[in-house]
């Protein structure tokens, strides 16, 4: 009983229960297909998507506008998924499914750390995480961009957290490199 109040003291059970009831609650995503709204432009039809990962499509991704974008992270982390899955569209739902559940569980590590109001953060993060309008961002796969910069954005914050408590070049360059991630996942021309 007393290992299971300490348990619950800690961010990181807070935000590893965070992150598997947002995948609980959004897996039924992983059984839609492609969406006829951009997937076909981003994804599907688009022939760096198609061609796999190589180093043409790694470099195709940081030159590349697509629909107006520049975001070559969003396209590099879609060849990863063509690499591991194919052209299947399950495996970029999953995909966008991890990347939100563990984004809303670097959050809750990051919001406990800075205001030390467990509860208080895991019901926000809850309702963020889990609020129907993010659906869109999590079940359309083209959003892939919107879900893997808030991912980095987490990172940025835990990473800013522990650089306020412990200031060092390394820390702020960790900052740096994360929110230039989120930059680079959802960046618009």
């Amino acid at each position: 009983m007393a290992a299971l109040r300490v348990l619950a003291t800690k961010e990181w059970f807070w935000a590893l229960l965070i992150g598997v009831v947002t995948c609980l609650v959004f897996f039924p995503a992983v059984e839609c297909d492609f969406v006829n709204w951009d997937d076909d432009t981003y994804v599907y039809e688009n022939p760096v998507i198609s061609a796999g990962l190589s180093l043409r499509t790694v470099s195709e991704s940081f030159r590349r506008v697509v629909c107006h974008n520049w975001a070559p992270l969003t396209t590099l982390s879609y060849l990863v998924d063509v690499s591991l899955f194919g052209m299947r569209p399950a495996g970029f739902h999953l995909t966008n499914v991890l990347l939100h559940a563990t984004a809303a569980a670097l959050l809750c590590v990051a919001f406990i750390r800075m205001t030390s109001a467990p509860l208080k953060v895991v019901i926000a993060i809850g309702l963020f995480a889990m609020h129907p309008l993010r659906v869109e961002s999590v079940a359309w796969i083209s959003e892939r961009k919107d879900v893997l910069s808030m991912l980095f954005v987490a990172v940025a914050l835990v990473a800013y957290e522990d650089y306020c408590r412990r200031p060092t070049l390394g820390r702020y360059a960790g900052v740096v490199v994360a929110m230039a991630a989120g930059l680079l996942s959802k960046a618009r021309l």
